[in-house]
């Protein structure tokens, strides 16, 4: 049955616990802080569950301490995954109990670390300072080790010489069914990264990164990899081809099937496509989709260089055409990481951190040349900043991009069908190699021939 609280946040069933009578209270000054009803309601929930937790524990309500919580959250980590408000939801709460005087006001003092808790800290601060890795990636992984030596030694000290690959076996068949297949991985991912690092420590007699079962994740399951012969023929012989519709669809259909086709080259088929006298259909397929050489000019030549930002976008421009680089690299680029003079090239920390360097043209180095010139605008350290001197934002290089398009579509009319990215500045610059690789391999061949 449902439970109402303070008017407004629906709860399955009733409070219980020692917290149960304050949960109400609770819910009200939430209120009169401002909270808004989702934020209300998500800690009302959290409170309701912390208050039932803790009659399972057998804790009265002036026994509360600041420990409680901590090990509410280490025990509620196991059974769903958790959300960041979860800390700050519960010390709102305690604050709240401590100021009506419900619970005897404490000193918050630093509680001693468990074993497993130890551990985590020291792998922690290895997977930051050794290695490097981004907060993202570290918050990640460290949640799922904590919940592996917690399941594996317990309060008890750890022993990870103790360890077989029959612990890491069990606990990912244990929480991987729990899992998101996409955060299953991300799961074996840290227990790989774990055991190699205690291997490297030589905790372990083994190296049982190798014992980490693999988490299958296939795409689109549900679609099967062909069809049979006769249940297209039932299709196609299904459709009601009397109405106009019917027929439409009955040729896009016998397309696919016969020619194989996908259904963006059938949807974007125009009469003058079809040779009617040579029996010849032309398919503009994914490369359609790439900018041209005569595209790119355009786009190069749209910026208007009398203006500040115009050299920007020019700059910004050539340089993605010509190196290829992500969108994430050329906004994270700094003036430093321009390296002129005899071997010119940029350097990107890229996927992984992992730094590369990406040779320079001659033209593109003119250009750059020009904009380091230029005056300076925020802190000096951006190669690419905005208005105020500040990194591009993702939303800020689509608008330029979009802005520059339109005013070289007027000069290439293919460009008001087609969406310009850094991404897909990054595909013309692949196709361009290839291109010139598959020239100078037919030259090499061409050569060749000739002097035998």
């Amino acid at each position: 049955m449902n439970c109402i609280i303070d008017n407004q946040v629906v709860l399955s069933r009733a409070p219980e616990g020692p917290l149960a009578a304050q949960i109400g209270p609770f819910a009200r000054s939430l209120s009169e802080q401002g909270y808004s009803l989702y934020s209300i309601h998500r800690q009302v929930l959290l409170a309701a569950c912390f208050s039932r937790w803790l009659k399972q524990q057998g804790v009265a309500l002036r026994s509360i301490t600041s420990d409680h919580p901590r090990r509410y959250l280490r025990y509620r980590a196991r059974q769903v995954r958790p959300s960041p408000g979860d800390v700050a939801a519960l010390r709102h709460l305690l604050d709240f109990l401590r100021c009506k005087g419900v619970i005897p006001a404490e000193k918050m003092s630093a509680c001693a670390l468990t074993p497993a808790e130890r551990y985590t800290q020291a792998y922690e601060h290895h997977l930051r300072e050794a290695r490097g890795l981004a907060s993202a990636t570290i918050a990640n992984y460290v949640p799922f080790i904590r919940g592996f030596l917690e399941d594996r030694f317990g309060e008890g000290p750890v022993t990870l010489s103790n360890l077989c690959a029959n612990d890491v076996v069990r606990f990912v068949q244990c929480q991987a069914p729990r899992l998101h297949p996409k955060r299953a991985k991300l799961l074996t991912s840290a227990l790989r990264s774990f055991l190699q690092y205690a291997s490297y420590r030589g905790k372990t007699k083994l190296d049982l990164a190798a014992a980490v079962p693999v988490v299958a994740n296939w795409s689109m399951l549900s679609i099967p990899r062909a069809i049979p012969a006769d249940q297209v023929r039932q299709l196609l012989t299904s459709i009601d081809r009397r109405t106009a519709m019917g027929c439409r669809d009955y040729a896009i259909l016998l397309l696919l099937a016969r020619l194989g086709l996908r259904s963006g080259e059938a949807a974007f088929l125009e009469l003058d496509d079809i040779d009617w006298n040579t029996g010849k259909l032309s398919v503009r397929g994914k490369s359609g989709r790439r900018i041209t050489r005569a595209e790119v000019d355009a786009l190069l030549a749209a910026p208007d260089q009398c203006k500040w930002s115009g050299r920007r976008d020019h700059a910004f421009i050539l340089l993605a055409v010509q190196t290829g680089l992500r969108l994430s690299e050329m906004t994270g680029l700094q003036r430093q990481d321009i390296i002129l003079g005899a071997g010119a090239h940029v350097r990107v920390i890229g996927k992984g951190r992992k730094e590369r360097c990406t040779p320079i043209a001659k033209s593109t180095l003119a250009v750059l040349r020009a904009w380091l010139r230029e005056p300076q605008r925020g802190d000096g350290h951006v190669l690419f900043p905005n208005a105020k001197g500040k990194r591009l934002s993702v939303h800020g290089v689509q608008y330029l991009l979009n802005k520059h398009r339109v005013t070289a579509s007027n000069a290439c009319p293919s460009f008001k069908q087609k969406r310009v990215t850094v991404h897909r500045l990054r595909h013309t610059m692949a196709m361009d190699l290839l291109q010139a690789a598959r020239r100078s391999f037919c030259d090499r061949i061409v050569a060749r021939s000739r002097t035998c």
